[in-house]
């Protein structure tokens, strides 16, 4: 599917708590750590994805964001094993700034998590150079939200 673009939008209330609803049920927030190709660590990456063997559901994110990126599992593998593909829809770091403060108030479960990427922006865009002990603290805090397993 690929790349596509769109300008800011303003989400209708149906469309905000669908989404939210989406990515609390299937979808994740985090903050990745980039690495260089030498393994020395970067920099962090906000990131919001959904994931689902539907993939209407996810072309209608696409359509209502208007912007993000496709992928899908190993289709060959998944066909052998029986399994349905698994299509993924990430949402660009850019449009998360005006995403998040619209579904924020619907989201049930990633709440905490949607705050800590405003916390994330707020850290970024206020601070030249970046506060790394800051980051990595809110790195951490994530890590310990979307802990998998018994808790």
């Amino acid at each position: 599917m690929g790349y596509i673009t769109p300008p800011e939008k303003f989400l209708h209330v149906a469309d905000a708590a669908y989404l939210a609803g989406l990515i609390d049920g299937e979808g994740s927030i985090a903050l990745w750590r980039g690495y260089r190709k030498d393994g020395v660590m970067r920099t962090y990456r906000p990131v919001i994805e959904i994931s689902n063997t539907h993939e209407g559901v996810l072309q209608w994110v696409a359509d209502l964001i208007g912007a993000g990126w496709f992928s899908c599992t190993n289709k060959k593998n998944a066909r052998e094993k029986g399994h349905k593909e698994l299509h993924r829809f990430r949402f660009r770091t850019t449009d998360l700034h005006w995403i998040i403060p619209q579904i924020r108030p619907y989201l049930k479960i990633k709440g905490e998590q949607a705050d800590l990427l405003v916390e994330y922006f707020k850290q970024v865009t206020s601070t030249r150079p970046k506060n790394r002990e800051g980051l990595a603290s809110l790195h951490e805090q994530f890590a310990t939200l979307n802990h998998r397993g018994s808790s």
